[in-house]
């Protein structure tokens, strides 16, 4: 990973593969810190890799998004994702 600041005076992150995103900052301060709260997620695993090994499908996510709100569906009052957005005609 690496912290780069762009020609638009904004602060990227730099990942493998080419891979970067704005930290939608200026200020270089600002900037390293969210870096380095970054790199340390990074490290400890936290940040899922975007190569395609671990890729889910939507229809993947779908099935198995369904699943689990079945399954806790009795101890909650309102699904804030509103699962009837993703759901299919069938």
């Amino acid at each position: 990973m690496r912290l780069f600041k762009y020609v638009n005076g904004y602060w990227y992150v730099s990942t493998k593969r080419g891979h970067s995103k704005s930290l939608k900052t200026k200020d270089k301060a600002i900037a390293q810190r969210i870096f380095h709260q970054l790199k340390r997620e990074y490290l400890a695993g936290k940040i899922l890799s975007l190569d395609k090994e671990n890729a889910v499908t939507l229809k993947q996510f779908r099935s198995e998004y369904l699943e689990h709100r079945e399954a806790i569906k009795k101890n909650t009052r309102h699904d804030p994702l509103r699962r009837h957005s993703i759901a299919e005609d069938d």
